[in-house]
């Protein structure tokens, strides 16, 4: 039997669950969302997040041939607003100056790794995550949530509930997993999926 892999729905009530359970939010109105939800895509090289991008751009008319996608603005609807949504992907080719700078004043981060390979997320945990974590020692801290990609091949050692668990000991949460290949209908969700939630998530009051 194939391990259990959440949907939209329950990501959104996990996301709920997640602020609700977090005393320092009770009583907190939504953030009002006025010049728009930026979201950075970050991490490990083989966690293709530009391909996450371009994912989520074409829909299910994408496919592995396709142009990665660095930067993509449209318009969504989160929580009765309509927003823009600015995604960018800070990826590794960057000269280090210009990934920082792309970070600023992001809403939200998904950092990514590839679930084909447990180096990929050691990579993701000790090297992006700490970088991304020094930025932010001061005043605004993002939103930050783990996003495991290829879940159509997946290394043994990394189950969801392991990646999961990690996520929630490490407060990159909710914990979200995408494909980049097999079904075109999968991987438009997956990916979708993972936009609006972090969308969602750039309208909570910011976690302390």
């Amino acid at each position: 039997m194939s391990e259990y892999q959440p949907g939209f729905i329950d990501v959104v009530h996990s996301v709920r669950d997640l602020i609700s359970n977090r005393s320092a939010f009770h009583d907190q109105p939504l953030v009002q969302i006025k010049d728009g939800i930026k979201v950075v895509l970050a991490g490990s090289l083989d966690s293709e997040a530009s391909s996450v991008l371009s994912a989520f751009q074409h829909g299910n008319r994408w496919t592995p041939s396709n142009s990665p996608t660095e930067y993509y603005r449209t318009t969504i609807t989160v929580m009765e607003q309509n927003v823009q949504i600015h995604i960018h992907v800070a990826g590794e080719h960057l000269f280090p100056s210009l990934r920082n700078a792309i970070f600023q004043s992001a809403h939200v981060v998904l950092l990514c790794f590839s679930l084909k390979s447990p180096y990929s997320l050691d990579q993701a945990l000790s090297r992006h995550l700490a970088t991304i974590s020094r930025l932010y020692t001061k005043g605004h801290r993002p939103w930050i949530a783990l996003l495991g990609t290829h879940k159509e091949c997946r290394h043994t050692q990394l189950t969801f509930s392991l990646c999961e668990g990690i996520a929630s000991q490490l407060r990159v949460t909710p914990y979200l997993e995408c494909a980049l290949g097999g079904d075109p209908e999968v991987i438009a969700v997956d990916t979708k999926t993972a936009i609006d939630t972090a969308a969602l998530l750039a309208v909570q009051p910011e976690r302390n």
